[in-house]
């Protein structure tokens, strides 16, 4: 048996490792959020949520504070109460954003328990409120995912009441043409065929979306043809690891010459990082799926620009799990991937085995890159 190496680091923050061949769901429909943990609210932000002007004027960082908060190089720009952004006091739960390639226009996404909200964002000093989209057949729980392709956003929602949501999809052109702004919008297109689902992301190279957290494809990776975003596809499933957290999917362009090309997946699968080939949508293969002793929750993870040499990843439960209440820094790992090549074979399926070795850097509970 020859080997070949094909290394490259992956800086880590580790979540809960496992021997299994699959995953579950670890945390079922239960999530509530909870403040008790917080305090008062800080005094400008009590004058944000009463809706004084003076506390939501634009504030330039200086001495390491804008607007009563710490800054370094941010500047305050505005605030906009949840209570202003549709959707009655529904709580919010992520955020996107979308340029408009015809005008500038910035915007911001807002994800909230009970559909989206579109906020202006052109001139950040005066953002304006242009609109509601319901959760697809109503539904509210706590997790709301979106991301953009092709001028279109995708929209996905978790929990037992949204079991028939499925995939909507909102033109973002529409935006352009509201002239009376703060009304309730309606979904371009539909895609059932699953109902709830954690997350997606979408390979803006390939035209497809990746739905993670579903009630379909035991939870992992549903493959979704988005490059014609108002008739969407199914396009394969991959269950076989079970429940993903989260992912990222590239057209990989990293080291090990035997992938460079083709589309792969990172799966954050709550104990393990699981790699996949997805280049055959009709016949996605594992490639590579390790844990990590000492890890809590494998939440998410992104690659840190287009060489796909470094990956960040971190841990969700740390925290509550280890009995640390607060943020810290936090053992990562650097991960050489190691494919072993029969000799008489060059099958590029052939399984990664991934080896880890602790390194100390930062803590991070959602990360995204530029690249």
């Amino acid at each position: 048996m020859n080997t070949k190496l094909a290394r490259y680091l992956l800086p880590l923050a580790l979540i809960y490792s496992s021997t299994l061949l699959g995953h579950s769901a670890m945390f079922p429909d239960s999530f509530i959020f909870d403040d008790s943990n917080e305090g008062e609210p800080a005094q400008m932000m009590r004058s944000l949520m009463r809706g004084e002007a003076a506390a939501a004027a634009a504030t330039a960082c200086v001495g390491g504070q804008a607007n009563g908060y710490p800054c370094n190089k941010v500047d305050f720009q505005s605030f906009l109460a949840k209570a202003d952004m549709g959707g009655g006091s529904a709580n919010l739960n992520d955020i996107w954003g979308w340029n408009d390639p015809l005008n500038g226009g910035e915007y911001a996404i807002v994800g909230r328990v009970n559909g989206t909200s579109f906020v202006d964002i052109t001139d950040p000093a005066n953002p304006v409120f242009m609109g509601f989209l319901p959760s697809h057949n109503g539904g509210s729980a706590s997790w709301r995912d979106i991301k953009v392709y092709n001028d279109h956003a995708f929209i996905v929602a978790d929990g037992s009441a949204n079991n028939t949501h499925g995939l909507q999809v909102f033109d973002l052109g529409t935006l352009r043409d509201i002239t009376t702004p703060g009304g309730t919008l309606s979904e371009t297109a539909h895609l059932g065929g699953f109902g709830n689902a954690h997350n997606i992301a979408v390979n803006e190279d390939t035209g497809y979306a990746y739905i993670v957290g579903s009630n379909q494809c035991s939870g992992g990776l549903y493959m979704v043809n988005v490059s014609n975003p108002t008739s969407p596809s199914f396009a394969g499933c991959f269950s076989s690891d079970g429940y993903t957290h989260d992912t990222q999917c590239v057209v990989y362009n990293g080291p090990d010459t035997d992938y460079l090309g083709r589309e792969i997946c990172i799966g954050y699968n709550e104990d393990t990082i699981t790699i996949v080939d997805v280049q055959n949508k009709s016949n996605p293969v594992q490639i590579a799926r390790q844990g990590y002793s000492g890890s809590q929750y494998t939440h998410q993870g992104w690659f840190l620009d287009d060489s796909h040499e470094l990956l960040i990843m971190n841990d969700e439960l740390d925290e509550q799990r280890n009995g640390i209440n607060t943020p810290r820094i936090f053992g990562t790992c650097a991960i050489s991937i190691i494919r072993k090549r029969s000799a008489v074979t060059s099958d590029r399926r052939r399984p990664l085995i991934i080896t880890s070795t602790p390194k100390t850097t930062w803590f991070l509970k959602r990360i995204t890159a530029p690249g």
